[in-house]
């Protein structure tokens, strides 16, 4: 038998997730704004990645 209690967490954790998951999902399209208001310098190929995620930590 699932305790009432075990449910009750799953639904939490799971509305937290998506909470949380459509929060970064929000900024990350902000910062993509401001990213491409800005002038971007050349970067080698598949670099793009790292290049957003040191702009993102800085």
């Amino acid at each position: 038998m699932v305790r009432p209690g075990a449910v009750i967490t799953a639904v939490n954790m799971q509305v937290v997730s998506h909470s949380i998951v459509g929060n970064l999902s929000s900024l990350d399209s902000r910062i993509n704004k401001v990213q491409t208001s800005q002038n971007k310098v050349a970067i080698s190929a598949g670099d793009e990645t790292e290049v957003d995620f040191g702009t993102w930590a800085s």
